[in-house]
């Protein structure tokens, strides 16, 4: 999924108007919106988990 990951900065960089997982659908094209979704919704979690250990006082 980093090519995903690729695509959407490149799709950020280009985008000027929309920057919804529909309009990221669109223009992928062979990615779903549930697809995108999901696989942001792992990210987030990731980060946050991430961030948790990073802040836990030692």
């Amino acid at each position: 999924m980093s090519i995903l990951i690729q695509k959407h900065g490149f799709y950020l960089l280009k985008s000027h108007i929309s920057f919804t997982i529909t309009n990221l659908a669109n223009h992928l094209g062979n990615i779903s919106h549930d697809t995108i979704n999901r696989y942001s919704k792992i990210l987030v979690f990731k980060f946050r988990r991430f961030m948790a250990k990073c802040l836990r006082p030692t």
